[in-house]
């Protein structure tokens, strides 16, 4: 059995930042986002075990952590986005 690959740490500052992201989470979707982000900033927990302990899909979680890691604070910004592109003139906050 291969051993899962260690996935690249957070960048300094992201605890102290999800923290207070999830302060502000509203909704149990966006709270389970910043929940699993924190988990991994403050716990070092593995990705299936936030998934067991959230009730999510391991990729699902696994895509989140990834789009943490590339898009950090504009992860929960709500636009509108197609096709991973956002448009200026039809992006807006819904």
């Amino acid at each position: 059995m291969m051993g899962k690959r260690k996935p690249p740490p957070l960048p300094e500052g992201s605890k102290e930042k999800l923290y207070v992201a999830l302060k502000r989470a509203r909704t149990k979707g966006q709270h389970q986002k910043v929940l699993c982000l924190w988990m991994r900033a403050a716990l070092d927990v593995t990705s299936d075990r936030i998934a067991l302990a959230l009730g999510m899909g391991d990729s699902g979680l696994r895509r989140i952590q990834a789009r943490w890691l590339r898009l950090r604070e504009a992860l929960f910004k709500r636009t509108r986005e197609v096709r991973g592109a956002c448009f200026l003139l039809f992006c807006r906050p819904l």
